[in-house]
């Protein structure tokens, strides 16, 4: 697998290629044993739509490979690249920077005057909001401590303290980057992301277990101390066991393989060695009897999957609010709604199998009678303007407007409280724009 550290080009005189821990006297980037390093973290990506104007962005869920290098500096900065132009500021790194600052002091001791240049694959999201202080916070913590960081490590937590890492607040729109990657991972959660696991289970995605090792972790020193091959020796002694799960699991049908006595004698020493280790457990979960492992998505999870495709159909609406009434704009922004409607049936189909209740009958209006009313609007935007075409654009456009809102209602009213308004630390926070 490929090593994603990366050692920079340093003057000779400034030259570090060994990873000694460094001491109390040391200030600045002489403290970090690698000035440039980096870290797997789950998140939601900007990508600027082709064809579009200069404000048109599309989101997606993606693993991203993030690349930090500790320069000199004053104080303690971030800088964020790409940005989405030279006057773009991403929220929230102001307090990304002073958690961060905080925590390492408290964790390795004093470390003032660098400069953190953070770059990500594509335009790191708005939407992200703190979720890149804990991977930032386990890779310059390694740093500190002179180790060097396993391969495709990911982490996946909101950094409050050195004492506190907690579920970030749209990590079940996070968790989708994660299980598209078909690659291994040891992954870094914190321990109120248990519930997120187990609906996993409900989707039958049980690989995703076979081949991410899940470990929870509860402050920055643990977090580091996972993030590398070596350290506590119960901890390395339930990885080489599940390694060998892994490797069963290579040679059969994982479904039928969590039910096997051997196997699930093995998840239980894993859990002995290793209590935090969510992988074994989840796994173990799948093995109980039909009624006793999840069969359905919980409700708050389905009215996620469902509050997901609301958020990127309000979107949509609010990027052709923007745009002028050019010929080619309109056409442009009624092939864009065709192709949402086409997702919105293929993914809401799919997630429709793991509904249970009163949400499949928010997720049929958003699967069936909202795609009729985009395609009814897009056949309107295709035509040549028109006072005609231009009234029944803006009736077509406050039909969808009326759906949208009566699901998000519908929505509310299954939970008994708005999703946009709990509480930044609570699991089941929804996805919303304002959810501040």
């Amino acid at each position: 697998m490929k090593n994603f550290i990366q050692f920079a080009i340093w003057p000779l005189s400034a030259l570090v290629c060994t990873a000694i821990p460094a001491t109390a006297q040391e200030k600045g980037v002489a403290k970090f044993s690698q000035r440039t390093t980096s870290v797997l973290m789950p998140m939601v990506q900007d990508e600027k739509i082709k064809g579009g104007d200069e404000n048109a962005f599309e989101q997606s869920e993606v693993l991203a490979k993030i690349i930090i290098e500790v320069i000199d500096g004053d104080g303690f900065v971030i800088e964020m690249e790409p940005k989405r132009n030279e006057w773009h500021v991403v929220e929230g790194m102001e307090h990304v920077s002073g958690r961060l600052r905080e925590a390492l002091n408290a964790a390795f001791g004093s470390v003032e005057n660098v400069r953190l240049k953070v770059k990500t694959n594509k335009i790191y999201s708005d939407q992200n909001r703190l979720s890149l202080s804990g991977p930032l916070a386990v890779a310059l913590g390694a740093s500190l401590k002179g180790k060097t960081m396993m391969p495709g490590l990911t982490v996946c937590g909101d950094l409050h303290s050195a004492n506190h890492i907690s579920r970030p607040h749209n990590f079940w729109q996070q968790l989708k980057g994660l299980r598209n990657s078909k690659k291994e991972h040891r992954v870094l959660v914190a321990k109120d992301t248990e519930e997120d696991f187990k609906q996993l289970i409900a989707l039958k995605e049980l690989e995703f277990f076979i081949l991410n090792e899940v470990v929870i972790v509860t402050d920055l020193k643990s977090a580091v101390a996972a993030s590398y091959t070596g350290g506590d020796q119960n901890f390395l002694a339930a990885s080489k066991v599940f390694a060998q799960i892994q490797g069963i699991a290579q040679n059969g049908r994982v479904n039928s393989l969590v039910n096997h006595p051997q196997v699930k004698a093995k998840l239980g020493e894993v859990i002995r060695l290793n209590p935090n280790h969510l992988s074994a457990k989840m796994l173990l979960i799948a093995g109980e009897r039909v009624g006793a492992r999840p069969q359905f998505l919980a409700a708050k999870y389905a009215a996620f999957e469902i509050q997901l495709q609301l958020d990127k159909l309000k979107r949509s609406i609010e990027r052709h609010e923007a745009f002028h009434w050019e010929d080619h704009v309109r056409k442009a922004t009624a092939k864009r709604l065709r192709v949402v409607a086409d997702n919105l049936d293929e993914e809401l189909t799919e997630v429709r199998k793991y509904l249970d209740g009163d949400m499949k009958e928010s997720c049929d209006t958003l699967r069936k009678d909202i795609p009729i009313a985009l395609n009814s609007w897009a056949r309107s935007l295709g035509q040549k303007e028109a006072e005609y075409h231009t009234k029944n654009c803006i009736v077509q456009k406050a039909k969808v407007e009326k759906m949208i809102e009566n699901v998000s209602e519908r929505l509310d009213r299954i939970l008994n409280k708005k999703v946009a308004n709990h509480d930044e630390n609570k699991p089941d926070k929804g996805f919303n724009d304002d959810d501040n």
